[in-house]
Protein backbone atom coordinates (compact mmCIF):
# COMPACT_ATOMS: atom_id res chain seq x y z
CA UNK A 1 0.00 0.00 0.00
CA UNK A 2 1.63 3.39 -1.06
CA UNK A 3 0.93 6.71 -0.15
CA UNK A 4 -1.33 7.04 -2.93
CA UNK A 5 -3.53 4.93 -2.23
CA UNK A 6 -3.80 5.79 1.68
CA UNK A 7 -4.52 9.71 -0.08
CA UNK A 8 -7.36 7.64 -2.55
CA UNK A 9 -8.85 6.07 0.75
CA UNK A 10 -8.97 9.15 2.62
CA UNK A 11 -10.46 10.48 -0.24
CA UNK A 12 -13.13 8.58 -0.98
CA UNK A 13 -14.37 8.62 2.97
CA UNK A 14 -14.17 12.36 2.96
CA UNK A 15 -17.29 12.57 -0.48
CA UNK A 16 -19.05 9.58 1.54
CA UNK A 17 -19.16 11.99 4.70
CA UNK A 18 -19.91 15.22 2.93
CA UNK A 19 -22.66 13.78 0.96
CA UNK A 20 -24.46 12.54 4.28
CA UNK A 21 -23.56 15.97 5.49
CA UNK A 22 -25.44 17.74 2.72
CA UNK A 23 -28.15 14.95 3.34
CA UNK A 24 -28.49 15.92 6.82
CA UNK A 25 -28.52 19.48 6.37
CA UNK A 26 -31.38 19.58 3.44
CA UNK A 27 -34.86 21.72 4.55
CA UNK A 28 -37.41 19.35 6.69
CA UNK A 29 -40.05 19.89 3.29
CA UNK A 30 -37.23 18.62 1.12
CA UNK A 31 -37.15 15.18 3.00
CA UNK A 32 -39.81 12.29 1.63
CA UNK A 33 -41.21 11.01 4.63
CA UNK A 34 -41.15 11.07 8.86
CA UNK A 35 -38.35 8.18 8.77
CA UNK A 36 -35.83 10.63 6.54
CA UNK A 37 -33.72 10.55 9.85
CA UNK A 38 -33.32 7.06 10.48
CA UNK A 39 -32.49 6.21 7.16
CA UNK A 40 -29.70 9.03 6.95
CA UNK A 41 -28.36 7.19 10.37
CA UNK A 42 -28.39 3.99 8.70
CA UNK A 43 -26.65 5.49 6.15
CA UNK A 44 -24.18 6.97 7.44
CA UNK A 45 -23.38 3.85 9.77
CA UNK A 46 -23.15 1.96 6.72
CA UNK A 47 -20.72 3.62 5.63
CA UNK A 48 -18.70 4.62 8.30
CA UNK A 49 -18.56 0.81 8.89
CA UNK A 50 -17.10 0.65 4.93
CA UNK A 51 -14.19 2.99 5.57
CA UNK A 52 -13.42 1.78 9.17
CA UNK A 53 -12.98 -2.19 7.58
CA UNK A 54 -10.58 -0.16 4.73
CA UNK A 55 -9.19 1.69 6.78
CA UNK A 56 -8.32 -1.49 8.99
CA UNK A 57 -6.94 -3.45 5.91
CA UNK A 58 -4.97 0.17 5.29
CA UNK A 59 -3.59 -0.65 8.80
CA UNK A 60 -2.76 -4.40 8.79
CA UNK A 61 -0.69 -3.96 4.84
CA UNK A 62 0.78 -0.48 6.11
CA UNK A 63 2.47 -2.72 9.49
CA UNK A 64 3.03 -5.41 7.05
CA UNK A 65 5.16 -3.10 4.58
CA UNK A 66 6.69 -1.97 8.14
CA UNK A 67 7.68 -5.35 9.24
CA UNK A 68 9.25 -5.94 6.10
CA UNK A 69 11.32 -2.74 5.33
CA UNK A 70 12.52 -3.31 9.15
CA UNK A 71 13.88 -6.74 8.67
CA UNK A 72 15.77 -5.45 5.50
CA UNK A 73 17.21 -2.70 7.25
CA UNK A 74 18.48 -5.21 9.71
CA UNK A 75 19.97 -7.26 7.11
CA UNK A 76 21.33 -4.72 5.00
CA UNK A 77 23.26 -3.51 8.65
CA UNK A 78 24.37 -7.19 9.12
CA UNK A 79 25.75 -7.09 5.78
CA UNK A 80 27.41 -3.76 6.55
CA UNK A 81 28.80 -5.01 9.68
CA UNK A 82 30.13 -8.18 8.16
CA UNK A 83 32.10 -5.89 5.57
CA UNK A 84 33.05 -3.78 8.06
CA UNK A 85 34.36 -7.18 10.09
CA UNK A 86 35.84 -8.08 7.25
CA UNK A 87 37.50 -4.85 5.93
CA UNK A 88 38.69 -3.74 9.07
CA UNK A 89 40.32 -7.21 10.16
CA UNK A 90 41.80 -8.29 7.18
CA UNK A 91 45.59 -8.87 7.19
CA UNK A 92 46.36 -6.78 4.76
CA UNK A 93 46.36 -3.16 4.41
CA UNK A 94 43.13 -1.21 2.57
CA UNK A 95 42.47 2.02 1.94
CA UNK A 96 39.18 3.98 -0.21
CA UNK A 97 40.37 7.25 -1.84
CA UNK A 98 38.40 9.43 -4.47
CA UNK A 99 40.03 10.06 -8.03
CA UNK A 100 42.88 12.13 -6.85
CA UNK A 101 44.30 9.78 -4.09
CA UNK A 102 43.00 10.95 -0.89
CA UNK A 103 42.01 8.66 1.61
CA UNK A 104 38.61 8.56 2.36
CA UNK A 105 38.21 4.77 4.24
CA UNK A 106 41.11 3.06 5.58
CA UNK A 107 41.06 -0.23 8.06
CA UNK A 108 43.46 -0.78 11.24
CA UNK A 109 45.83 -2.98 9.64
CA UNK A 110 46.91 0.07 6.81
CA UNK A 111 47.47 2.55 10.46
CA UNK A 112 49.70 -0.33 11.98
CA UNK A 113 51.47 -0.77 8.78
CA UNK A 114 52.38 2.66 7.93
CA UNK A 115 52.67 3.23 12.13
CA UNK A 116 50.17 6.23 12.43
CA UNK A 117 46.41 6.72 14.39
CA UNK A 118 44.13 5.27 12.02
CA UNK A 119 42.03 8.63 12.13
CA UNK A 120 45.25 10.42 11.06
CA UNK A 121 45.11 8.74 7.78
CA UNK A 122 41.55 9.99 6.72
CA UNK A 123 42.06 13.41 4.50
CA UNK A 124 45.69 12.43 3.27
CA UNK A 125 46.63 11.65 0.19
CA UNK A 126 47.94 8.43 -0.01
CA UNK A 127 50.86 9.76 -2.05
CA UNK A 128 52.13 11.10 1.16
CA UNK A 129 53.19 7.84 2.15
CA UNK A 130 55.22 6.73 -1.01
CA UNK A 131 58.91 7.13 -0.75
CA UNK A 132 60.03 10.33 -2.38
CA UNK A 133 61.98 8.68 -5.24
CA UNK A 134 58.83 6.48 -6.32
CA UNK A 135 56.02 9.26 -6.15
CA UNK A 136 56.24 9.60 -10.28
CA UNK A 137 56.18 5.78 -10.25
CA UNK A 138 53.00 6.25 -8.11
CA UNK A 139 51.48 9.09 -9.92
CA UNK A 140 52.32 7.26 -13.24
CA UNK A 141 50.39 4.09 -11.54
CA UNK A 142 47.17 6.39 -11.19
CA UNK A 143 46.78 7.87 -14.42
CA UNK A 144 47.26 4.61 -16.00
CA UNK A 145 44.57 2.91 -13.45
CA UNK A 146 42.24 6.21 -14.84
CA UNK A 147 42.91 5.33 -18.39
CA UNK A 148 43.09 1.52 -18.53
CA UNK A 149 40.60 0.76 -16.12
CA UNK A 150 42.41 -2.12 -14.89
CA UNK A 151 43.71 -3.81 -12.12
CA UNK A 152 46.83 -3.04 -11.38
CA UNK A 153 49.72 -4.82 -9.34
CA UNK A 154 52.97 -2.92 -8.51
CA UNK A 155 55.58 -2.43 -6.08
CA UNK A 156 56.30 0.46 -4.55
CA UNK A 157 58.71 1.54 -1.34
CA UNK A 158 56.59 2.76 1.29
CA UNK A 159 58.34 5.43 3.81
CA UNK A 160 56.90 7.68 6.61
CA UNK A 161 57.66 10.16 9.64
CA UNK A 162 61.28 10.77 8.22
CA UNK A 163 62.08 6.55 8.24
CA UNK A 164 60.11 5.18 11.02
CA UNK A 165 58.19 3.39 8.59
CA UNK A 166 59.67 1.85 5.79
CA UNK A 167 59.27 -1.40 3.88
CA UNK A 168 59.30 -2.63 0.92
CA UNK A 169 55.11 -3.41 -0.75
CA UNK A 170 53.14 -4.92 -2.94
CA UNK A 171 50.01 -2.75 -4.42
CA UNK A 172 46.84 -3.57 -5.91
CA UNK A 173 44.60 -0.93 -7.36
CA UNK A 174 41.16 -1.38 -8.20
CA UNK A 175 39.06 1.22 -10.45
CA UNK A 176 35.72 2.35 -9.15
CA UNK A 177 33.06 3.23 -11.02
CA UNK A 178 29.28 4.30 -11.21
CA UNK A 179 26.26 3.22 -13.35
CA UNK A 180 27.38 6.13 -15.84
CA UNK A 181 31.15 4.34 -16.16
CA UNK A 182 32.07 7.26 -14.85
CA UNK A 183 34.99 7.09 -12.58
CA UNK A 184 33.97 7.72 -9.15
CA UNK A 185 37.23 6.29 -6.57
CA UNK A 186 39.98 4.11 -5.95
CA UNK A 187 40.51 0.72 -3.78
CA UNK A 188 43.73 -0.21 -2.50
CA UNK A 189 45.24 -2.89 -0.97
CA UNK A 190 48.31 -2.78 0.60
CA UNK A 191 50.97 -5.62 1.94
CA UNK A 192 54.15 -6.04 3.34
CA UNK A 193 56.59 -8.00 1.24
CA UNK A 194 59.70 -7.33 3.26
CA UNK A 195 59.94 -11.12 4.34
CA UNK A 196 59.65 -11.95 0.74
CA UNK A 197 62.27 -9.62 -0.23
CA UNK A 198 64.62 -10.36 2.65
CA UNK A 199 64.15 -14.64 1.35
CA UNK A 200 64.89 -13.49 -2.16
CA UNK A 201 68.10 -11.48 -0.88
CA UNK A 202 69.38 -14.81 1.03
CA UNK A 203 68.36 -16.71 -2.09
CA UNK A 204 70.25 -14.66 -4.17
CA UNK A 205 73.66 -14.48 -2.05
CA UNK A 206 73.57 -17.88 -1.42
CA UNK A 207 73.03 -18.64 -5.50
CA UNK A 208 76.15 -16.24 -5.62
CA UNK A 209 78.55 -18.35 -2.87
CA UNK A 210 77.29 -21.70 -5.18
CA UNK A 211 77.93 -19.87 -8.26
CA UNK A 212 81.55 -19.30 -6.89
CA UNK A 213 82.34 -22.87 -5.98
CA UNK A 214 84.01 -24.98 -8.37
CA UNK A 215 82.22 -27.79 -7.99
CA UNK A 216 79.31 -28.93 -10.66
CA UNK A 217 76.00 -27.68 -8.05
CA UNK A 218 72.50 -28.48 -9.26
CA UNK A 219 69.01 -28.65 -8.15
CA UNK A 220 66.09 -30.91 -9.46
CA UNK A 221 61.99 -31.31 -8.56
CA UNK A 222 60.79 -34.88 -7.53
CA UNK A 223 60.42 -35.35 -11.10
CA UNK A 224 63.75 -34.85 -11.83
CA UNK A 225 63.59 -31.67 -13.58
CA UNK A 226 66.43 -29.15 -13.41
CA UNK A 227 65.51 -25.95 -11.32
CA UNK A 228 68.80 -24.55 -10.58
CA UNK A 229 72.46 -24.86 -12.90
CA UNK A 230 75.55 -23.27 -11.30
CA UNK A 231 78.47 -21.61 -12.57
CA UNK A 232 80.43 -24.82 -11.46
CA UNK A 233 78.05 -26.93 -13.84
CA UNK A 234 78.27 -25.08 -16.82
CA UNK A 235 82.17 -25.14 -16.44
CA UNK A 236 82.26 -29.23 -15.72
CA UNK A 237 79.18 -30.25 -18.44
CA UNK A 238 79.27 -27.19 -20.76
CA UNK A 239 75.64 -26.66 -20.57
CA UNK A 240 74.42 -23.24 -20.19
CA UNK A 241 72.12 -22.19 -17.32
CA UNK A 242 69.91 -21.09 -20.30
CA UNK A 243 70.11 -24.69 -21.96
CA UNK A 244 69.83 -26.46 -18.48
CA UNK A 245 66.97 -25.07 -17.02
CA UNK A 246 63.69 -27.12 -17.52
CA UNK A 247 65.06 -30.27 -18.57
CA UNK A 248 65.31 -33.43 -17.08
CA UNK A 249 68.62 -34.81 -15.85
CA UNK A 250 67.91 -37.90 -18.05
CA UNK A 251 67.40 -35.57 -21.30
CA UNK A 252 70.72 -33.85 -20.05
CA UNK A 253 73.27 -36.51 -18.95
CA UNK A 254 71.79 -39.04 -21.50
CA UNK A 255 72.13 -36.96 -24.49
CA UNK A 256 75.79 -35.87 -23.19
CA UNK A 257 76.61 -39.91 -22.21
CA UNK A 258 75.54 -40.40 -25.58
CA UNK A 259 77.36 -37.93 -27.55
CA UNK A 260 80.68 -39.34 -25.73
CA UNK A 261 80.21 -42.70 -26.45
CA UNK A 262 79.47 -41.34 -30.61
CA UNK A 263 83.05 -38.94 -30.25
CA UNK A 264 84.77 -42.30 -28.82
Amino acid sequence: MTQQNLEQLMAVAQTRLDNLLTRANQPEEQRRSQDAHAVLLNEAIAEISISLEELNVLVEELQQQNEELIATRQQVDAERQRYLDLFNFAPDGYFVTDVDGVIQEANYVAAQLLNVRHSYLIGKPLTVFVHSQERQNFCNLMFQLQQEGQIRITELHISHNKGSTDFPAEVTAVIERDRTGKVTGLRWLLRDISDRKQAERKIREQAALIDVATDAIFVCDLENQILFWSQGAERLYGWTTEESLSKTTHELFYKESLLAKVQD
